[in-house]
Protein backbone atom coordinates (compact mmCIF):
# COMPACT_ATOMS: atom_id res chain seq x y z
CA UNK A 1 0.00 0.00 0.00
CA UNK A 2 1.87 2.95 -2.10
CA UNK A 3 -0.41 5.61 -0.15
CA UNK A 4 -3.30 5.66 2.04
CA UNK A 5 -6.16 6.62 -0.45
CA UNK A 6 -8.91 6.18 1.81
CA UNK A 7 -9.64 9.83 3.45
CA UNK A 8 -10.69 12.01 0.60
CA UNK A 9 -11.82 15.61 0.10
CA UNK A 10 -15.61 14.12 0.39
CA UNK A 11 -14.53 12.17 3.19
CA UNK A 12 -13.70 9.07 5.17
CA UNK A 13 -13.69 5.57 2.78
CA UNK A 14 -13.82 2.16 4.33
CA UNK A 15 -13.10 -0.19 1.88
CA UNK A 16 -14.58 -3.61 1.44
CA UNK A 17 -12.17 -6.54 2.99
CA UNK A 18 -12.59 -7.87 -0.51
CA UNK A 19 -11.18 -4.79 -1.64
CA UNK A 20 -8.41 -4.49 0.10
CA UNK A 21 -7.12 -8.02 0.05
CA UNK A 22 -7.26 -8.09 -3.64
CA UNK A 23 -5.21 -5.04 -3.72
CA UNK A 24 -2.66 -6.75 -1.56
CA UNK A 25 -2.62 -9.89 -3.62
CA UNK A 26 -2.09 -7.82 -6.76
CA UNK A 27 1.02 -6.70 -4.77
CA UNK A 28 2.46 -9.95 -4.23
CA UNK A 29 2.01 -11.04 -7.86
CA UNK A 30 4.09 -7.47 -8.68
CA UNK A 31 6.81 -8.65 -6.35
CA UNK A 32 6.97 -12.48 -6.65
CA UNK A 33 5.74 -12.85 -10.31
CA UNK A 34 2.45 -13.26 -11.79
CA UNK A 35 1.81 -16.40 -11.83
CA UNK A 36 1.83 -16.65 -7.88
CA UNK A 37 -0.62 -18.92 -6.48
CA UNK A 38 -2.83 -16.68 -4.14
CA UNK A 39 -5.13 -19.04 -2.51
CA UNK A 40 -5.45 -19.14 1.29
CA UNK A 41 -4.21 -22.71 1.06
CA UNK A 42 -1.04 -21.50 0.37
CA UNK A 43 1.89 -20.14 2.48
CA UNK A 44 1.88 -16.80 0.87
CA UNK A 45 -2.04 -16.87 0.94
CA UNK A 46 -1.54 -16.76 4.92
CA UNK A 47 0.72 -14.21 4.61
CA UNK A 48 -1.99 -12.21 2.20
CA UNK A 49 -4.77 -12.68 5.26
CA UNK A 50 -2.55 -11.24 8.01
CA UNK A 51 -1.48 -8.23 5.88
CA UNK A 52 -4.99 -7.91 4.68
CA UNK A 53 -6.18 -7.90 8.23
CA UNK A 54 -3.48 -5.31 9.73
CA UNK A 55 -4.29 -2.94 6.27
CA UNK A 56 -7.85 -3.35 7.24
CA UNK A 57 -7.50 -2.73 11.15
CA UNK A 58 -5.89 0.10 10.30
CA UNK A 59 -8.14 1.91 7.65
CA UNK A 60 -11.22 1.40 10.45
CA UNK A 61 -8.84 3.12 13.16
CA UNK A 62 -7.80 6.12 10.55
CA UNK A 63 -11.85 6.30 10.10
CA UNK A 64 -12.78 6.45 14.11
CA UNK A 65 -10.23 9.24 14.48
CA UNK A 66 -11.33 11.40 11.53
CA UNK A 67 -14.59 10.76 13.11
CA UNK A 68 -13.93 12.51 16.05
CA UNK A 69 -13.44 15.88 14.67
CA UNK A 70 -17.27 15.22 13.75
CA UNK A 71 -19.38 16.26 16.40
CA UNK A 72 -22.35 13.43 15.75
CA UNK A 73 -20.04 10.87 15.47
CA UNK A 74 -17.19 12.38 18.33
CA UNK A 75 -17.29 10.33 21.82
CA UNK A 76 -16.05 11.40 24.99
CA UNK A 77 -12.90 13.40 25.77
CA UNK A 78 -12.95 14.20 21.83
CA UNK A 79 -16.43 15.30 22.19
CA UNK A 80 -15.07 17.29 25.37
CA UNK A 81 -12.86 18.75 22.86
CA UNK A 82 -15.14 19.67 20.55
CA UNK A 83 -16.92 21.24 23.17
CA UNK A 84 -14.34 23.55 24.23
CA UNK A 85 -13.98 25.01 20.55
CA UNK A 86 -17.28 26.79 21.38
CA UNK A 87 -17.04 27.80 24.61
CA UNK A 88 -18.76 24.95 26.95
CA UNK A 89 -18.05 21.77 28.90
CA UNK A 90 -19.93 18.91 30.06
CA UNK A 91 -21.05 19.29 33.62
CA UNK A 92 -18.86 16.13 35.27
CA UNK A 93 -20.74 14.07 37.74
CA UNK A 94 -21.41 14.99 41.46
CA UNK A 95 -21.72 12.97 44.55
CA UNK A 96 -24.23 12.12 47.09
CA UNK A 97 -24.27 14.63 50.57
CA UNK A 98 -26.00 13.37 53.54
CA UNK A 99 -26.27 15.52 56.90
CA UNK A 100 -25.14 12.84 59.80
CA UNK A 101 -25.41 13.02 63.40
CA UNK A 102 -22.31 11.82 65.41
CA UNK A 103 -21.98 10.96 68.48
CA UNK A 104 -19.57 9.90 70.88
CA UNK A 105 -16.98 11.44 73.59
CA UNK A 106 -17.41 14.86 74.43
CA UNK A 107 -14.59 17.09 72.93
CA UNK A 108 -13.81 13.99 70.22
CA UNK A 109 -12.16 15.53 66.98
CA UNK A 110 -13.70 13.74 63.97
CA UNK A 111 -11.18 14.22 61.82
CA UNK A 112 -12.00 15.36 57.94
CA UNK A 113 -12.40 12.14 55.52
CA UNK A 114 -12.88 9.88 58.08
CA UNK A 115 -15.45 7.05 56.78
CA UNK A 116 -18.86 5.38 57.44
CA UNK A 117 -20.83 2.69 55.48
CA UNK A 118 -24.49 3.10 54.71
CA UNK A 119 -26.94 -0.25 54.70
CA UNK A 120 -26.21 -0.68 51.22
CA UNK A 121 -22.17 -1.17 51.48
CA UNK A 122 -21.83 2.05 50.02
CA UNK A 123 -18.84 4.48 51.77
CA UNK A 124 -18.89 7.93 52.84
CA UNK A 125 -15.90 10.26 54.11
CA UNK A 126 -16.42 13.44 56.29
CA UNK A 127 -16.32 16.34 53.96
CA UNK A 128 -15.11 18.55 57.22
CA UNK A 129 -13.93 18.14 60.68
CA UNK A 130 -16.26 17.84 63.75
CA UNK A 131 -15.54 18.26 67.50
CA UNK A 132 -18.19 16.59 69.58
CA UNK A 133 -19.60 19.37 72.15
CA UNK A 134 -20.14 19.01 75.77
CA UNK A 135 -22.92 16.61 74.93
CA UNK A 136 -21.17 14.48 72.94
CA UNK A 137 -23.07 15.17 69.69
CA UNK A 138 -22.14 16.82 66.37
CA UNK A 139 -23.49 17.45 62.94
CA UNK A 140 -21.62 16.64 59.79
CA UNK A 141 -21.78 16.17 55.91
CA UNK A 142 -20.83 12.81 54.37
CA UNK A 143 -20.05 12.78 51.11
CA UNK A 144 -20.26 9.68 48.75
CA UNK A 145 -16.72 7.79 47.71
CA UNK A 146 -18.31 7.21 44.41
CA UNK A 147 -19.95 9.86 42.18
CA UNK A 148 -23.21 8.92 41.01
CA UNK A 149 -26.87 8.55 41.43
CA UNK A 150 -26.62 6.71 44.94
CA UNK A 151 -29.04 6.66 46.82
CA UNK A 152 -29.21 7.24 50.73
CA UNK A 153 -32.19 7.01 52.88
CA UNK A 154 -32.85 8.13 56.10
CA UNK A 155 -31.25 6.18 58.93
CA UNK A 156 -29.13 3.70 56.20
CA UNK A 157 -25.75 5.52 56.94
CA UNK A 158 -24.96 3.15 60.16
CA UNK A 159 -21.47 1.95 60.25
CA UNK A 160 -18.63 3.82 61.33
CA UNK A 161 -15.77 2.33 59.00
CA UNK A 162 -12.70 4.69 60.45
CA UNK A 163 -11.32 3.76 63.91
CA UNK A 164 -11.34 7.08 65.88
CA UNK A 165 -11.08 6.93 69.93
CA UNK A 166 -14.20 8.59 70.83
CA UNK A 167 -16.38 8.45 68.00
CA UNK A 168 -19.18 5.83 68.62
CA UNK A 169 -22.25 6.56 66.30
CA UNK A 170 -23.39 8.11 63.19
CA UNK A 171 -26.66 8.24 61.42
CA UNK A 172 -28.86 10.31 58.93
CA UNK A 173 -31.98 11.24 60.38
CA UNK A 174 -32.74 12.68 56.66
CA UNK A 175 -32.31 11.17 53.12
CA UNK A 176 -29.10 12.25 51.51
CA UNK A 177 -28.94 14.67 48.35
CA UNK A 178 -28.78 12.40 45.38
CA UNK A 179 -25.72 12.93 43.09
CA UNK A 180 -26.52 12.64 39.62
CA UNK A 181 -24.57 10.66 36.53
CA UNK A 182 -22.98 13.59 34.51
CA UNK A 183 -24.31 14.74 30.93
CA UNK A 184 -23.74 11.81 28.77
CA UNK A 185 -21.94 12.15 25.35
CA UNK A 186 -25.94 12.71 23.77
CA UNK A 187 -26.64 15.09 26.90
CA UNK A 188 -23.39 16.95 25.68
CA UNK A 189 -24.41 16.87 21.89
CA UNK A 190 -27.53 18.05 22.67
CA UNK A 191 -25.49 21.21 24.74
CA UNK A 192 -23.48 21.65 21.50
CA UNK A 193 -26.41 21.76 19.90
CA UNK A 194 -27.31 25.15 21.36
CA UNK A 195 -24.04 26.50 22.73
CA UNK A 196 -23.05 27.11 18.84
CA UNK A 197 -25.72 29.99 18.51
CA UNK A 198 -24.52 32.52 20.55
CA UNK A 199 -25.80 36.40 20.34
CA UNK A 200 -29.05 38.20 20.38
CA UNK A 201 -32.43 38.00 18.81
CA UNK A 202 -32.65 34.59 17.18
CA UNK A 203 -34.43 31.84 18.98
CA UNK A 204 -31.82 29.35 18.78
CA UNK A 205 -30.22 32.33 21.22
CA UNK A 206 -32.87 32.72 23.14
CA UNK A 207 -33.01 29.00 23.89
CA UNK A 208 -29.42 28.35 24.21
CA UNK A 209 -29.33 31.20 27.15
CA UNK A 210 -31.75 29.42 28.86
CA UNK A 211 -30.67 26.16 28.48
CA UNK A 212 -27.38 27.10 30.20
CA UNK A 213 -29.18 28.07 33.47
CA UNK A 214 -28.40 25.44 36.38
CA UNK A 215 -31.73 22.97 36.82
CA UNK A 216 -33.23 23.98 33.50
CA UNK A 217 -34.04 20.66 31.93
CA UNK A 218 -35.83 21.50 28.63
CA UNK A 219 -36.99 24.82 26.63
CA UNK A 220 -38.91 25.46 23.83
CA UNK A 221 -39.01 28.40 21.90
CA UNK A 222 -41.29 29.61 19.21
CA UNK A 223 -41.61 33.02 17.21
CA UNK A 224 -44.84 34.85 15.69
CA UNK A 225 -43.43 36.87 12.82
CA UNK A 226 -46.62 37.69 11.41
CA UNK A 227 -49.40 40.66 12.20
CA UNK A 228 -51.89 38.34 13.97
CA UNK A 229 -52.39 35.48 16.13
CA UNK A 230 -50.28 32.28 14.97
CA UNK A 231 -51.14 28.27 15.24
CA UNK A 232 -47.03 27.07 15.35
CA UNK A 233 -46.62 22.79 16.77
CA UNK A 234 -50.46 23.03 18.23
CA UNK A 235 -49.82 26.69 20.26
CA UNK A 236 -51.75 29.73 19.25
CA UNK A 237 -49.53 32.57 19.92
CA UNK A 238 -52.24 35.19 20.08
CA UNK A 239 -49.90 38.34 20.07
CA UNK A 240 -48.16 39.44 16.65
CA UNK A 241 -44.35 39.86 16.68
CA UNK A 242 -44.28 37.61 19.71
CA UNK A 243 -42.15 34.55 20.89
CA UNK A 244 -43.50 31.88 23.12
CA UNK A 245 -41.34 30.35 25.82
CA UNK A 246 -42.03 27.36 27.88
CA UNK A 247 -39.03 26.38 30.21
CA UNK A 248 -38.96 22.98 32.14
CA UNK A 249 -37.00 23.74 35.10
CA UNK A 250 -34.65 26.44 36.34
CA UNK A 251 -35.12 29.54 38.60
CA UNK A 252 -37.93 31.96 37.24
CA UNK A 253 -35.51 34.56 37.51
CA UNK A 254 -32.64 33.52 36.19
CA UNK A 255 -34.69 32.22 32.96
CA UNK A 256 -36.29 36.00 33.28
CA UNK A 257 -32.73 37.25 33.24
CA UNK A 258 -31.37 35.48 29.89
CA UNK A 259 -35.01 36.25 28.26
CA UNK A 260 -34.19 39.97 28.03
CA UNK A 261 -30.56 39.65 27.61
CA UNK A 262 -30.94 37.74 24.65
CA UNK A 263 -34.17 38.86 23.13
CA UNK A 264 -34.69 41.52 20.53
CA UNK A 265 -35.97 45.06 21.46
CA UNK A 266 -39.91 45.50 20.88
CA UNK A 267 -41.03 41.63 20.63
CA UNK A 268 -43.77 40.63 22.72
CA UNK A 269 -44.54 37.70 24.83
CA UNK A 270 -46.80 35.55 23.23
CA UNK A 271 -49.21 33.51 25.51
CA UNK A 272 -50.78 30.25 24.14
CA UNK A 273 -54.66 30.81 24.29
CA UNK A 274 -54.63 26.86 25.58
CA UNK A 275 -53.09 26.58 28.46
CA UNK A 276 -53.97 29.63 30.42
CA UNK A 277 -53.85 28.09 33.79
CA UNK A 278 -52.13 29.94 36.35
CA UNK A 279 -49.55 27.61 37.68
CA UNK A 280 -48.61 27.05 33.84
CA UNK A 281 -48.39 30.66 33.46
CA UNK A 282 -44.86 32.72 34.80
CA UNK A 283 -45.03 36.33 35.07
CA UNK A 284 -41.62 38.19 36.34
CA UNK A 285 -40.74 41.35 36.45
CA UNK A 286 -37.24 42.71 35.84
CA UNK A 287 -35.21 45.46 34.59
CA UNK A 288 -38.33 47.33 34.31
CA UNK A 289 -39.55 44.84 32.54
CA UNK A 290 -42.43 41.91 32.72
CA UNK A 291 -41.46 38.66 31.26
CA UNK A 292 -44.03 35.85 30.83
CA UNK A 293 -43.31 32.30 29.85
CA UNK A 294 -44.99 28.96 30.55
CA UNK A 295 -44.31 25.93 32.62
CA UNK A 296 -45.13 22.47 30.51
CA UNK A 297 -47.71 20.42 31.92
CA UNK A 298 -47.16 17.29 32.95
CA UNK A 299 -48.67 14.73 31.38
CA UNK A 300 -48.29 10.74 33.75
CA UNK A 301 -47.20 7.75 30.83
CA UNK A 302 -47.99 4.34 31.38
CA UNK A 303 -46.02 1.60 30.01
CA UNK A 304 -46.95 -1.95 29.37
CA UNK A 305 -44.26 -4.62 28.03
CA UNK A 306 -44.75 -8.13 27.28
CA UNK A 307 -41.43 -10.27 27.05
CA UNK A 308 -41.54 -13.38 24.87
CA UNK A 309 -42.99 -16.45 26.68
CA UNK A 310 -40.28 -18.56 28.12
CA UNK A 311 -37.82 -15.80 29.48
CA UNK A 312 -37.24 -15.53 33.15
CA UNK A 313 -40.04 -12.11 33.45
CA UNK A 314 -39.33 -12.04 37.38
CA UNK A 315 -35.72 -11.65 36.68
CA UNK A 316 -35.95 -8.95 34.30
CA UNK A 317 -38.46 -6.83 35.98
CA UNK A 318 -36.30 -3.95 37.50
CA UNK A 319 -33.83 -3.99 34.28
CA UNK A 320 -36.83 -3.25 32.28
CA UNK A 321 -38.35 -0.77 34.10
CA UNK A 322 -34.66 1.27 34.71
CA UNK A 323 -33.97 0.84 30.79
CA UNK A 324 -37.43 2.74 29.78
CA UNK A 325 -36.48 5.15 32.78
CA UNK A 326 -33.48 5.94 31.34
CA UNK A 327 -34.91 6.34 27.77
CA UNK A 328 -37.16 9.22 29.23
CA UNK A 329 -34.66 10.40 30.65
CA UNK A 330 -32.35 10.96 27.96
CA UNK A 331 -29.49 8.54 28.88
CA UNK A 332 -29.21 6.19 26.09
CA UNK A 333 -26.86 7.61 23.83
CA UNK A 334 -28.48 9.00 20.23
CA UNK A 335 -32.02 8.86 22.20
CA UNK A 336 -32.97 12.66 23.50
CA UNK A 337 -35.71 11.79 25.91
CA UNK A 338 -38.97 12.64 26.61
CA UNK A 339 -38.36 16.36 26.09
CA UNK A 340 -41.35 19.17 25.69
CA UNK A 341 -43.26 18.41 22.98
CA UNK A 342 -41.85 14.78 22.50
CA UNK A 343 -44.67 12.16 21.27
CA UNK A 344 -44.19 8.84 23.21
CA UNK A 345 -43.45 6.24 20.87
CA UNK A 346 -43.70 2.50 21.79
CA UNK A 347 -41.57 1.65 19.05
CA UNK A 348 -38.87 3.90 20.91
CA UNK A 349 -39.52 2.26 24.15
CA UNK A 350 -38.82 -0.88 23.12
CA UNK A 351 -35.77 -0.31 20.74
CA UNK A 352 -34.42 1.21 24.28
CA UNK A 353 -35.12 -1.45 26.02
CA UNK A 354 -32.98 -4.05 23.49
CA UNK A 355 -29.89 -1.55 23.57
CA UNK A 356 -29.71 -1.89 27.18
CA UNK A 357 -30.78 -5.85 27.45
CA UNK A 358 -29.76 -7.32 24.22
CA UNK A 359 -30.75 -10.84 25.26
CA UNK A 360 -33.71 -10.07 25.77
CA UNK A 361 -36.41 -10.48 23.01
CA UNK A 362 -39.60 -7.90 23.65
CA UNK A 363 -43.37 -9.28 21.99
CA UNK A 364 -44.81 -5.71 22.87
CA UNK A 365 -44.83 -2.23 24.03
CA UNK A 366 -48.15 -0.44 24.77
CA UNK A 367 -48.43 3.00 26.00
CA UNK A 368 -50.85 5.79 26.89
CA UNK A 369 -51.92 8.60 29.15
CA UNK A 370 -52.07 7.16 32.61
CA UNK A 371 -55.89 6.45 32.91
CA UNK A 372 -56.58 6.12 29.40
CA UNK A 373 -56.59 2.45 27.43
CA UNK A 374 -53.15 0.88 26.74
CA UNK A 375 -52.36 0.60 22.87
CA UNK A 376 -49.62 0.21 20.62
CA UNK A 377 -50.18 3.75 18.56
CA UNK A 378 -47.92 7.07 19.38
CA UNK A 379 -49.17 9.09 21.92
CA UNK A 380 -49.33 12.68 21.13
CA UNK A 381 -47.80 15.62 23.13
CA UNK A 382 -48.04 18.97 22.20
CA UNK A 383 -45.75 21.62 22.60
CA UNK A 384 -47.01 22.60 25.70
CA UNK A 385 -46.46 19.56 27.27
CA UNK A 386 -44.10 17.22 28.30
CA UNK A 387 -44.57 13.40 29.11
CA UNK A 388 -43.36 12.06 31.88
CA UNK A 389 -42.64 8.17 32.62
CA UNK A 390 -43.00 6.86 36.74
CA UNK A 391 -41.87 3.55 37.77
CA UNK A 392 -44.75 2.94 39.50
CA UNK A 393 -46.23 3.61 35.87
CA UNK A 394 -44.79 0.41 34.12
CA UNK A 395 -45.74 -3.13 34.02
CA UNK A 396 -43.66 -5.71 32.77
CA UNK A 397 -45.08 -9.55 31.90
Amino acid sequence: MDNYEYITNTGVVVPDTSEVKAEVQEEFKNALGQDLDTSDSTPQGRLIEVETIARKRTIENMALLSNMFNKDQAFGIWLDVILKFFGAEREGATATKVVCQLTGTAGTEILANAQAKDTSGNIYYLENSVTLDENGTGEGTFVCMVKGAVECPANSLTTIVTAILGWEGVTNASAGVVGNEGESDNQARQKLAVTQYKGEGQVANIKNAILQIETVEDCLVLENDTNSSVIKDGITITEPHSIYICVDGGNVNDIASAIIQTKSGGSAFGADSGNTDEENLVTVNTDNTTVTFARPTQVPIQVSVTLKSGQAIADNIAKVKQAIIDYANGKIEQVDGLQIGTDVSPFEIASAITVEIPELYISQVQVSKVGSTLGTSVVTINANEKATINETNITVG
